[in-house]
């Protein structure tokens, strides 16, 4: 057996991700859905740290205590090791700072993060349909589960987000299980149609998961009012929640915003850029 071991200690970023559009298209044979929605990577991120050791095994740690077995992380290596017959001797050790259950991919960009060096497209999708756009992180409009966007996004024009994470998380299943049967799919939607400067008035126009049917709908209302009451411009939810975001068009009514909004709730200020992932 062939042991594979990091020759030097390194550290990547692994980002989240926001979605301003998710609209459920189809539910296919197998039970799951056809989705239309666009990834927009942001700067809070998790960081995943990789140390050789001498044990010929693999350690998987994280920040929030989960089993290293349930860890998607050590899922993704444990993966490897079967498909190329090899057994990794290191330490993995991850720094969560995204929020379990927000609806902001935090368990897939990890994933994507461990497996972006060797780009393994398909190991990528037998993990989970969104864990392939962590590893181009490409800002644009996908159909699920494919790693080449229909549109790209040059640039999420709409620069100044504020992150609200409530205090409690969303089942990503439970919300399908309750919302999808609620929505009528959509006929295909042209990429070319999408315009950002469309998406503001209607949340429910913009994402299929913000409606009455889904599980959190009630705190998910209280804290859209409250956001929109300090003052931002648009209120969105990312992907099935729980945590939403504001907008402000203009910096100024941001910064004001940001501040009022602060001395409620977790209220986080974000950019759509990321930075530089690798650190040696």
């Amino acid at each position: 057996m062939k042991y594979l071991t990091p020759q030097l200690q390194f550290r990547y970023l692994s980002p989240a991700k926001i979605n301003h559009y998710l609209k459920i298209i189809n539910r296919r044979a197998d039970g799951y859905h056809d989705l239309l929605l666009d990834f927009i990577p942001v700067d809070l991120c998790d960081e995943i740290t990789f140390l050789p050791n001498s044990d010929n095994e693999l350690k998987v740690i994280s920040s929030n205590g989960i089993p290293q077995e349930q860890n998607i992380v050590c899922k993704t290596l444990r993966m490897l090791e079967n498909r190329f017959t090899v057994k990794f001797s290191m330490t993995v050790a991850i720094t969560k700072h995204i929020p379990a259950g927000g609806g902001m991919g935090g368990g897939s960009s990890n994933a994507g993060t461990v497996l972006r060096a060797t780009e393994l497209f398909e190991t990528a999708l037998d993990l989970g349909s969104d864990v392939p756009f962590f590893l181009y992180k490409i800002p644009g409009i996908y159909r699920h589960g494919s790693p080449t966007p229909l549109l790209k996004l040059a640039e999420f024009s709409l620069q100044h987000i504020a992150l609200v994470i409530p205090p409690f998380s969303v089942s990503t299943a439970e919300a399908f299980k309750a919302v999808a049967p609620q929505v009528i799919p959509q006929t295909y939607i042209e990429p070319a149609d999408f315009n950002y400067r469309d998406m503001w008035e209607n949340p429910a126009e913009i994402n299929d998961f913000m409606r009455p049917a889904h599980p959190c709908y009630k705190k998910l209302q209280e804290i859209y009012a409250l956001i929109k009451s300090a003052g931002f411009d648009g209120v969105f939810l990312t992907g099935t929640g729980s945590v939403m975001y504001g907008i402000c068009r203009n910096k100024n009514c941001f910064e004001k915003a940001v501040r009022l909004l602060g001395d409620l709730i977790l209220a986080i200020p974000l950019r759509t850029s990321v930075p530089a992932v690798l650190f040696l």
